[in-house]
């Protein structure tokens, strides 16, 4: 099993190491309150970086170097945003090192993202008008089924609606006399 050497001696298995991590993830992220997909998808990069270590022989108590080589590989394989992404679960990771005393320094601390070098026009994708037009035409019919779709396509392509925010919805959440859906949007915020 890969180990982490912390810095005031002893090993402490990897395994124990991401456990922890999670408990670290649903206390400190996002003052506590953040969404399950958050978490999970910091531990989840977190988990494929220390995979990573152990494929190229590196113990996961890294030092910067390591972590810059990672991000090389990184770099090669995915866009800006979701290298930003995986390096601030890294982040995160020694930042529960530091915060158990396995480590005094943070080596992932300086360490960002490349800068986007697309131009914003190509970078901001939407759907034409009549892209959304033939999208909420798609759904057939008048039964139950289509005018769910619908709706559910509405939401989202007419109001910005996130997979999960319509996934989340009650019949509860909607008010038809009043017209209006209270939605819980990213980071458990209330949109109405």
């Amino acid at each position: 099993m890969t180990k982490l050497v912390p810095q005031r001696g002893g090993d402490v298995a990897t395994a124990d190491i991401m456990a922890d991590f999670a408990k670290f993830l649903r206390v400190h992220t996002a003052d506590g309150d953040a969404s399950p997909a958050r978490i999970r998808s910091y531990y989840g990069n977190a988990a494929q970086f220390v995979a990573w270590c152990a494929e190229h022989g590196i113990n996961p108590a890294a030092t910067e170097d390591d972590i810059i080589v990672y991000r090389k590989s990184l770099v090669g394989q995915y866009v800006t945003g979701t290298v930003a992404v995986k390096l601030t679960a890294i982040r995160r990771l020694y930042e529960d090192a530091v915060w158990r005393g396995l480590r005094q320094d943070n080596p992932a601390a300086g360490l960002r993202a490349p800068k986007d070098k697309t131009e914003r026009a190509e970078r901001i994708k939407f759907l034409p008008l009549d892209g959304l037009r033939r999208m909420l035409d798609a759904p057939e019919g008048d039964d139950p089924a289509a005018v769910r779709d619908r709706a559910i396509l509405t939401l989202m392509g007419r109001h910005g609606l996130r997979v999960s925010e319509v996934a989340g919805l009650t019949v509860d959440s909607v008010d038809l006399d009043g017209g209006l859906i209270q939605v819980l949007g990213k980071g458990q915020s209330l949109l109405d």
